[in-house]
């Protein structure tokens, strides 16, 4: 319930900010925004998205493959698609579904919860290696391009987040590349102690999944180093959309101007409200204001985004239904398995 009346509370700020963005530079200046961007750019920019899409796909499936699982493309993008769409929807756009990933590897191809708990872990921890530097390059490259630096409380509090995340990774990287435990770490600045997580329900797992985590990362590791290279990929084309955009919106081919939109959009995934809704056209019409085009320009250039970001969730929420039928059927098995089991064992006695 509390979860529930959460993204209640944050859909309800999202949907404020929006009409509150939106209303203030008029409905009639976004849509004039449009008017210069021609069919073959939303094709271009389509393309680029269905490659980004493929590389986070390959990704997970490559981690996986490191793991001993070798899952055929099309189920690992099932998994993929699903996770997309609930953390899409969830307060905080990046997040939230890591937990139906873990869950759905399990039980759909059997891969155990240890190894499960590892690749997404991996997935995640690939992925926030390169977007929270990605973040910082666009948020300090603004200032270069508009002489000031927009000190709002978003701005300052995605700072912050994004400092401590970089803080964390870092003494993730350097206690992995020491073959020390992190989370040995972690525990001991919550006045923890891994024995007693040992003797806790689950804390096995935890164990398991840090174990593959370790085999994973190290600098004389080829997996990791590859793994991320395909991250990298994955953000180099998102700025390369990002470049296409601008370009397309009637600007010109500015990398500069392109990665203080494209650290601004990541800093806007880090509000707390679903699909992020109104801080990406607040964090965009702040961009394209500073660097001449126009706010109303900043505000199309995120619907364009946003339009990208809720084609794949579709196709997610789509896969999503097919899978948790899949997964409804499996458990319904077990059920079947489980009471005939019990009536064996009766008839035995």
């Amino acid at each position: 319930m509390r979860k529930i009346i959460l993204f209640l509370v944050s859909l309800l700020i999202g949907l404020s900010l929006f009409g509150l963005v939106t209303s203030s530079i008029g409905i009639d200046e976004i849509a004039k925004a449009f008017s210069s961007f021609p069919v073959e750019g939303l094709v271009i920019i389509l393309f680029i998205s269905f490659l980004i899409v493929l590389v986070g796909i390959w990704r997970l499936k490559f981690i996986l493959k490191t793991q001993g699982y070798y899952l055929s493309f099309w189920k690992v993008a099932e998994i993929w698609f699903s996770g997309f769409t609930i953390s899409y929807f969830t307060p905080i756009a990046i997040f939230g579904g890591e937990i139906f990933m873990i869950y759905g590897l399990k039980k759909a191809f059997s891969v155990p919860w240890e190894k499960a708990s590892a690749a997404v872990f991996i997935h995640r921890v690939l992925d926030a290696t390169i977007f929270f530097p990605f973040l910082v390059i666009g948020l300090f490259t603004f200032p270069l391009l508009a002489g000031t630096f927009p000190k709002t409380k978003v701005i300052i509090a995605g700072s912050i987040v994004a400092a401590i995340i970089i803080f964390l990774l870092a003494i993730f990287y350097i206690k992995t590349f020491r073959k020390e435990s992190t989370l040995e770490w972690f525990l001991r600045l919550f006045g923890l102690s891994r024995k007693k997580l040992q003797n806790q329900k689950g804390g096995e797992l935890v164990l398991g999944a840090e174990k593959e985590i370790l085999s994973f990362f190290g600098l004389k590791k080829g997996r990791m180093w590859k793994g991320l290279a395909i991250s990298l990929l994955k953000y180099f084309l998102i700025l390369i959309r990002c470049v296409m955009l601008i370009f397309f919106f009637g600007g010109s081919w500015h990398l500069l101007r392109a990665l203080s939109a494209y650290g601004f959009f990541n800093l806007a995934t880090l509000v707390p409200v679903p699909a992020m809704l109104g801080s990406l056209e607040i964090a965009e019409s702040i961009v394209f204001s500073g660097i001449g085009m126009g706010a109303n320009v900043g505000v199309a250039f995120s619907f364009v985004l946003r339009s990208m970001d809720l084609l794949c969730a579709m196709i997610g929420f789509l896969l999503l239904i097919k899978f948790g039928i899949k997964l409804i059927k499996i458990k319904i098995g077990e059920f079947i398995d489980k009471v005939i089991s019990n009536r064996n064992s009766l008839f035995i006695a």
